[in-house]
C-alpha cells in the first residue's frame, strides 16, 4: 500500500535538526478501505505503461509525486478520471492533485493515493501512462506466493509496451527470506510475463539518502548497485533478467526528499535535488523513445 507520514520516524542529525525517515517496526501502517477490483476499466490503458512495482511502504507514491513535480513544467500530468469506478476514486484523484500542487508540508496521509492511473501528455499527445497500485497487489510478505489480482493479470497479458520500475531499498525487509521471496516473485514475473522484445526493466534503489554511499553530494551508483545486486537474495532475479534477454538493465539510486520537523509540529517537505527525478525520467524516456544515437558510440 502507499506510504503515509506515519511510516517516517525522526532521526537526529549532528547539527541538531531532525529528519524523518521510516517507521519503527512495531508501528502499523494506515490501511485504506477495500477497493472493488471488479470496477476497474483496464481499457483506459493503452500504453506505454510505466508500472511502479514494489511492496507497501517502499516509497512508490512519494517517488511518483516527486517525479511528477519535475515533469509538470514540460508535460501535463493528469489522473485518468475513469480508471476506477468506485466512489473512493474521486477522493484519490482530488488528493493526488492537491499533493502535486503543494508539497510544502507532509500530507496527513498518502493512503488515499494508492491506486490510480496517470496520463502524461506532451504537445497534445499522450507520451505514457503511470500505474500506481497498492503494494500488496504486487507483494505481501505474509503471502509471498499470492497470485496477482485479476486486473493486473489482464494488464500483463496486453501487448502494449510496459516499463517495469522495480523498487528496492537497502534493508527493506526484516529478514533475508522476505527479500528472497520478493526478488523471486519479480524473477517469476520476468520469466513468465515480461518480453525483452517489447518491455523494459528499471531497478530503483529508493531512499538512497539514508545511506552513506555519496561523493560530492551525488550517490555513488556503483556502491548502491553492489549493495542490491550483491545480496544473495538477488541471485535468482539476476539469472532471470539475463536468461530473459535483459542485457542492459538501468539502475537508479533515488531519493524523493526528506520530511523535517519545522519546530511547530508540522513536517515540512524538502524535495530532493533535481538530479534524482532527472535520472529516473531519463531512463523511463529512453525506454519509450530509444537511446539517442550518440550513446551507442
Amino acid at each position: 500500500m502507499s506510504e503515509n507520514v506515519e511510516q517516517f520516524k525522526t532521526v537526529n542529525k549532528t547539527d541538531g535538526s531532525s529528519v524523518v525517515t521510516q517507521p519503527p517496526p512495531s508501528q502499523p501502517a494506515t490501511v485504506q478501505g477495500e477497493i472493488n477490483l471488479q470496477r476497474i476499466d483496464i481499457l483506459r490503458i493503452t500504453g506505454p505503461l510505466v508500472v511502479f512495482f514494489g511492496p507497501r511502504e517502499i516509497g512508490k507514491t512519494v517517488t511518483l509525486l516527486r517525479l511528477c513535480t519535475y515533469l509538470r513544467s514540460r508535460y501535463q500530468i493528469t489522473p485518468d478520471q475513469n480508471f476506477r469506478m468506485d466512489d473512493a476514486y474521486t477522493a484519490t484523484v482530488t488528493s493526488f492533485d492537491a499533493m502535486l500542487q503543494s508539497m510544502q508540508f507532509a500530507p496527513d496521509a498518502t493512503g488515499d493515493v494508492d491506486f490510480l492511473l496517470l496520463n502524461a501528455t506532451h504537445d497534445g499527445g499522450r507520451f505514457c501512462q503511470f500505474l500506481e497500485s497498492p503494494g500488496e497487489h504486487f507483494f505481501d510478505r505474509r503471502k509471498p506466493n499470492a497470485p496477482y489480482p485479476n486486473y493486473m493479470n489482464k494488464i500483463l497479458a496486453e501487448e502494449y509496451k510496459k516499463i517495469f520500475v522495480f523498487f528496492f531499498e537497502i534493508g527493506m525487509f526484516r529478514s533475508d527470506e522476505d527479500l528472497r521471496n520478493y526478488s523471486d516473485k519479480i524473477a517469476r514475473l520476468i520469466r513468465d510475463k515480461v518480453s525483452a522484445r517489447r518491455d523494459h526493466v528499471i531497478i530503483v534503489c529508493n531512499k538512497s539518502d539514508l545511506h552513506p554511499y555519496f561523493r560530492g553530494g551525488m550517490p555513488i551508483v556503483s556502491e548502491f548497485r553492489k549493495a542490491v545486486y550483491g545480496h544473495p537474495s538477488f541471485r535468482g532475479l539476476k539469472e532471470a533478467l539475463r536468461n530473459s534477454g535483459f542485457q542492459r538493465v538501468p539502475f537508479v539510486a533515488f531519493s524523493s526528499g526528506a520530511f523535517n520537523d519545522d519546530g511547530t509540529g508540522k513536517l515540512a517537505f524538502a524535495p530532493s535535488s533535481e538530479h534524482y527525478p532527472q535520472k529516473l525520467w531519463r531512463q523511463i524516456y529512453e525506454s519509450i523513445q530509444g537511446r539517442p544515437w550518440w550513446k551507442f558510440w
